[in-house]
């Protein structure tokens, strides 16, 4: 229950917190729409409300913010979907076209939402469109665990930076795995992973931030879904930061043939 109640409260946070923005900019709008009525004559009375209101701020958000709402919607039905059919998670089902570069930066933004100051975020990806082996849906649920963790991270730190790195290379000859792979490298510059938490930072109840109120449940639940797909989930050694390792099957190239990168697994 503690797993479910985790993975719920995200896209319910996420859904209530657009859906006030939205609440303030449709008041926002109203009262312009209001004062347009009432001072129809006078043009500069109009721009210095439009200016006070941020109208123009509040209606470039408003497709992001529901957007945010019907993302945080799918991956509310995702979950119940999963407790419904009380079988393997859906992650293992076939190969789903997705774009590879649009689930990062989803995931980026989820986790940007209603945070004060955004860091700077340096996305690589290439390419930038796949198909997974498992619900890209799956992975996106892993890349905002991941990245909500960096972001938590440099939080207040003036210099913070996350870069995220995509490839989709070949197994090595050995390994299992026949399929290419793609690895998102994922990196913060903050303060890193306490030494003694290092070998338990995938255990249950294991949590960096549980003075914040973390459950230490994130991770755990990351790296089953991502082995659940096929794949894997590890912290890598950084000389500064964190940095996590995600690497995913893919079922498929789409469009022209990508650079392969082989590398030792």
């Amino acid at each position: 229950m503690a797993r479910v109640a985790h993975e719920l409260t995200t896209p319910v946070t996420l859904i209530s917190g657009s859906l006030e923005n939205l609440q303030e900019s449709l008041a926002s709008l109203l009262r312009y729409v209001e004062a347009t009525e009432k001072y129809l004559g006078d043009a500069e009375e109009i721009t210095r409300l439009r200016l006070d209101l941020r109208l123009d701020h509040r209606m470039r958000d408003t497709a992001g913010l529901l957007e945010i709402c019907a993302e945080g919607a799918r991956r509310l039905s995702h979950v119940v979907a999963q407790l419904r059919s009380q079988a393997a998670p859906p992650a293992r089902a076939g190969g789903h076209k997705s774009d590879l570069r649009s689930i990062i930066d989803t995931a980026v933004a989820m986790a940007s939402h209603g945070r004060t100051h955004r860091p700077l975020v340096v996305t690589d990806c290439l390419p930038s469109q796949i198909s997974l082996s498992g619900n890209p849906q799956s992975l996106g649920q892993v890349l905002l665990n991941v990245v909500r963790n960096a972001f938590d991270a440099i939080e207040g730190q003036r210099d913070g930076r996350v870069d995220i790195e995509a490839r989709l290379h070949e197994p090595k000859r050995q390994c299992a795995a026949k399929a290419p792979l793609a690895s998102i490298c994922i990196r913060d510059n903050g303060p890193g992973v306490p030494a003694d938490l290092r070998e338990h930072i995938f255990d249950e109840g294991v949590s960096s931030k549980a003075q914040h109120g973390g459950l230490g449940l994130g991770l755990p639940i990351s790296r089953d879904i991502m082995i659940a797909m096929g794949g894997r989930l590890d912290l890598l050694p950084s000389s500064r930061g964190a940095k996590f390792l995600i690497e995913v099957p893919v079922a498929a190239t789409c469009g022209s043939t990508p650079h392969l990168e082989r590398r030792d697994l």
